[in-house]
């Protein structure tokens, strides 16, 4: 039967196949080629038989500490800025955040960490809390807690440890110390609002401690004032060393470091923990550079510190306005000091290589 063309507009409204819109089609829905992704990309365009070595690679090569890389790969928030980095754990991760966006990096790292899982007064002090087992346990950092852990397992004395905490109250100084907490298998019962150690002492003198034992987990410096404060009110403290922070063996790239900081040849230092605060201004001290350096930190050079507790140790050594995030993550500290660098004009000189002497 004829019937009367249909308008424009109602023909649109039907498929190839006649089908009104919203009708149930018979087949599979049509496809669509997604775009390649880069990696995907990269491979195709390899010459046969060779891969792409990506960005961050164990095959790519580590400057040697205390000397400087720089990116020119593309422009980006820290082009042209020379950021001194003090850290020795985990600075490549650092230093590679910072080359993102476009910075060039000097290393001179102010301490070294010795961990003592092969110590024989961290086995005693092992062996001592699985035979009589804490009620409350101060947890202060992730690598602490692992380090225990891994040193415990060694001494086949994991499982017993473990046990032995199970009852504790595991009080975490921060998200690391918690993180590491749970990765054990072991509950936290309160973790402090900072992390700093009198938010921790605050957590426990507000239960009863008289005739109570109390586990303290250092974190590479003692800590006399948490002691004190749990004996004074009747705790028996037993403190768990189970690593510690010494000078670096070799303090020249410090050294340098040092007085490119201080010649304001860089426009910032970062510091993930207080003890590197410390440790760089006895350094300057032994090289008579102290007051240029804390000068240069409270001038042109920022002084970037992780979290609350390191920027303490900055205001200690007369840096009177340290740029810290309010909670301890490296990314949290290169985002800050990114921000902080953004707002200030480039210093003198700054698309030249900033380095050792």
């Amino acid at each position: 039967m004829w019937s009367p063309p249909q308008p424009a507009s109602r023909r649109r409204r039907r498929g190839g196949d006649g089908a009104r819109d919203g009708d149930r089609r018979c087949g599979p829905p049509p496809t669509r080629r997604q775009p390649a992704h880069p990696a995907r990309r990269a491979l195709d365009r390899a010459p046969p038989g060779q891969l792409p070595i990506p960005r961050w690679h164990p095959s790519r090569p580590t400057p040697p500490v205390g000397q400087t890389e720089a990116v020119g790969e593309e422009e980006s928030a820290l082009a042209g800025r020379a950021i001194g980095i003090t850290a020795d754990r985990r600075w490549e991760e650092q230093a590679d955040l910072f080359r993102r966006r476009g910075a060039t990096i000097v290393h001179g790292p102010t301490m070294t960490t010795r961990l003592l899982h092969e110590d024989q007064e961290l086995r005693a002090v092992t062996e001592d809390l699985v035979a009589l087992p804490p009620a409350y346990l101060a947890a202060t950092t992730g690598i602490g807690i692992r380090t225990w852990m891994k040193a415990a397992r060694i001494w086949d004395l994991e499982q017993p440890l473990l046990a032995a905490l199970s009852g504790a109250r595991i009080v975490a100084r921060g998200p690391k110390a918690a993180g590491a907490v749970d990765e054990a298998g072991l509950a936290v019962w309160a973790r402090a609002r900072s992390e700093r150690m009198e938010d921790v002492a605050a957590l426990l003198l507000a239960e009863p401690l008289d005739g109570v034992r109390v586990a303290v987990q250092l974190y590479g410096v003692d800590a006399p004032g948490l002691r004190s404060s749990l004996a004074d009110a009747g705790a028996e403290v037993v403190t768990v060393p189970v690593y510690e922070w010494e000078l670096p063996a070799d303090p020249g790239p410090a050294q340098a470091l040092v007085a490119a900081a201080a010649r304001a040849d860089l426009d910032a230092v970062t510091f993930t923990s207080a003890p590197a605060v410390h440790n760089l201004f006895a350094i300057a001290r032994d090289m008579g550079l102290a007051d240029s350096l804390r000068d240069a930190l409270n001038g042109p050079v920022v002084a970037a510190c992780v979290g609350p507790v390191c920027g303490g140790a900055a205001r200690e050594e007369g840096i009177r306005a340290p740029v810290q995030p309010a909670v301890g993550r490296l990314g949290l500290l290169v985002r800050s000091l990114t921000q902080a660098l953004e707002d200030r004009p480039a210093r003198s000189g700054s698309r030249r290589e900033a380095g050792p002497e």
